[in-house]
């Protein structure tokens, strides 16, 4: 079970055994920052990493970006990060797919890393009921607070 393996460091728990493939990132505080690091980390121990998200998102410059399902398989055939989503017209920033069917995405990656929420800089987000949702079938949920919510750097 997830709760009795709670003494190790994310990425063992992301790959072990049981694996929670899907994992979605809610809050505040660094979430596309968290994402970035945690991504790159689970491809550097031989992961096969996709990120995307429900809401809007600053885009992951070191990351590629598809936005063609049918492109994935090659591009996630081995240990590395890819984001599918596509630009937004009209902002510098990216979104993710129209839908999120994650029972052929799971296929295809060994962790799925989604962004659920935005909380536009701000340190401290509460969940709200109008907010982008997290995609049925998520395995796990983070949910993130920025330090200085709470005074510190």
């Amino acid at each position: 079970m997830l709760a009795e393996r709670l003494d190790m460091n994310l990425p063992e728990l992301l790959l072990g055994s049981p694996r929670p493939r899907v994992v979605g990132i809610l809050g505040s505080g660094g979430k596309t920052a968290t994402i970035s690091l945690l991504a790159r980390e689970l491809a550097s121990l031989g992961a096969r990493v996709l990120v995307s998200t429900s809401t809007k998102v600053h885009p992951f410059p070191d990351f590629p970006r598809l936005d063609d399902l049918s492109a994935l398989p090659a591009a996630l055939s081995s240990p590395g990060v890819v984001f599918f989503g596509r630009q937004m017209e009209a902002e510098d920033k990216l979104t993710g797919p129209d839908r999120f069917d994650l029972s052929a995405l799971r296929k295809l990656a060994d962790v799925i890393l989604i962004e659920a929420d935005g909380a536009r800089g701000r340190p401290l987000k509460v969940h709200l009921p109008h907010d982008p949702v997290l995609p049925p079938g998520v395995d796990l949920a983070l949910m993130l607070l920025g330090a200085s919510a709470l005074g510190h750097p």
